[in-house]
């Protein structure tokens, strides 16, 4: 049934997505989860794996794993995600990959610059306007998803962190399948991966793509 047709019949009518029941190792999950937090109580730190989406037209994700490990790519990935949490960031013009923020809002409301000890209201802020960044087109801080992902393969969880255009790929996803579905994000798996586009300025990036598997 197409939409029109869903319009005329007088509402949208969910559909529940057919998927097959996986083997999934949560009890595993679970006990690393609690010795990650035996020691996190006994000497500090966090573990966790960060997952990039490649700055221009990279076509793998780079993977940096917790402490001196060797950083790696892949070209997709699967697991289910746990927590989705908005956030903004403001970054130095022409900063490498990697580098942290110069004003970092953890929950998109109030940020702190690293050489302030004074908080901003974000919707004050003036890099928060359009316009303001390098190019004179969108805003030098910019409005992301920060996402907690836990994968079969890993004792950890993953730390992913969406830019702007991929955030938005994210938002369309979890809404479909909210509104659509019935469901939340933690009662699926899915899969990541990269696709390329291009910005109105012609500018050719990455950005995600998700699906439910």
């Amino acid at each position: 049934m197409g939409m029109l047709d869903l319009m005329r019949s007088g509402g949208a009518k969910r559909e529940v997505i057919p998927v097959d029941v996986v083997p999934f190792n949560y009890r595993g999950i679970c006990e690393a989860a609690e010795q990650l937090k035996q020691n996190r109580e006994e000497i500090g730190g966090d573990y966790f794996y960060t997952f990039k989406v490649p700055s221009g037209e990279g076509s793998s994700f780079t993977v940096v794993p917790p402490g001196d490990g060797k950083k790696e790519s892949v070209d997709s990935f699967s697991g289910v995600v746990v927590y989705s949490q908005k956030y903004r960031a403001r970054y130095k013009d022409g900063a490498p990959l990697g580098s942290p923020p110069v004003c970092y809002a953890p929950l998109g409301t109030f940020g702190k610059a690293v050489d302030s000890e004074e908080e901003m209201d974000c919707s004050e802020c003036p890099f928060a306007r359009i316009g303001t960044d390098s190019k004179g087109v969108g805003a030098a801080c910019k409005d992301r998803i920060e996402l907690r992902i836990m994968h079969e393969g890993l004792c950890a969880p993953i730390v992913f962190r969406l830019p702007r255009q991929s955030a938005e790929v994210w938002r369309g996803y979890a809404n479909r399948l909210r509104i659509e579905h019935g469901l939340q994000p933690y009662q699926v798996i899915t899969e990541f991966s990269l696709t390329e586009a291009v910005s109105s300025q012609g500018v050719k990036y990455s950005k995600i793509s998700l699906r439910t598997v």
